[in-house]
């Protein structure tokens, strides 16, 4: 289908008009930009002047702008009917969407990201093999590592304060040992006991792991995404359906990695405990 096409038309309107509606001024440009979002607003202030003599689309309209998620496919259609009824009305509408360039998908994945659910995330509705590289990394790509990016940085927070904490109580405790000040002894077992629970706690929650762990995933999700828009290397002597393809099998096998590997290390004390509990038993007898 050409871009004059009224349902494409419509479409890329109706999924741009979305976000902007959804998320807020501030947000929508940190996300896109300044131009973007003035470009976008030019796209709605046509919308409302085409339909301004139209109560059933205006009616349409005013609807989506309370409850874009409810109203959007009402308005798609509307919207649709009026560009096939008006050549010029799409056209014009045509050359506000090739005006914001690569922006407009990068304005059309905000709404996955940044619109807030109290649910479960929602998967958008599409057919066998309807994602496109670009919507791929929007979606798929970029909130894992944004998330494993995240999950590092806590791990590691969390792992050098325990180490640290776990360093100075031990060097304290001899020192303590041999002060003769009131309540020194029982000073001196407290700070003992955290040193243990600090060690006992860091085989629970395996900090140090989870933080290389999800670093390096990050990292690893960082290089293939690199490779792959550089047509570098093992992608170089590629089609571009079998590079996408190669690249999404990529992606996949690393999360998948990382999800066994955290399983594995989050198991490891349990079976530990489960070993060393059989080992008395055994000697028992």
């Amino acid at each position: 289908m050409s871009d004059l096409d009224p349902a494409v038309t419509a479409n890329n309107v109706i999924s741009l008009l979305t976000p902007f509606i959804t998320i807020h001024s501030e947000k929508f440009i940190k996300v896109a930009s300044k131009e973007a979002y003035a470009q976008v607003g030019n796209i709605a202030a046509a919308l409302k002047s085409h339909f301004a003599q139209d109560d059933e689309a205006a009616a349409a309209l005013a609807r989506f702008e309370q409850k874009p998620d409810r109203y959007r496919v009402v308005l798609k259609g509307v919207l649709q009917e009026k560009l096939a009824e008006d050549a010029a009305f799409n056209s014009e509408l045509s050359k506000f969407l090739a005006d914001l360039g690569p922006s407009m998908e990068v304005i059309r994945t905000m709404v996955v990201s940044e619109v807030k659910d109290p649910g479960y995330p929602k998967l958008p509705p599409r057919g066998f093999a309807a994602m496109t590289p670009e919507q791929y990394v929007a979606e798929r790509v970029n909130p894992n590592i944004a998330w494993y990016d995240k999950a590092a940085n806590t791990n590691k927070v969390k792992y050098l304060r325990m180490r640290a904490a776990t360093v100075i109580c031990g060097a304290l405790v001899p020192v303590m040992v041999n002060l003769t000040i009131p309540y020194i002894n029982i000073l001196t077992t407290v700070i003992s006991l955290i040193v243990v629970l600090l060690v006992s706690l860091e085989s629970v929650y395996h900090y140090r792991e989870q933080w290389t762990n999800y670093r390096s995933t990050e990292q690893n999700l960082r290089n293939e995404y690199f490779y792959f828009t550089t047509s570098g290397g093992s992608y170089k002597q590629l089609s571009d359906g079998d590079a996408y393809l190669t690249f999404v099998d990529r992606v996949e096998d690393i999360i998948e990695a990382e999800n066994s590997a955290t399983l594995k290390v989050m198991s490891t004390l349990t079976e530990t405990k489960s070993k060393g509990a059989a080992v008395p038993a055994a000697t028992a007898e």
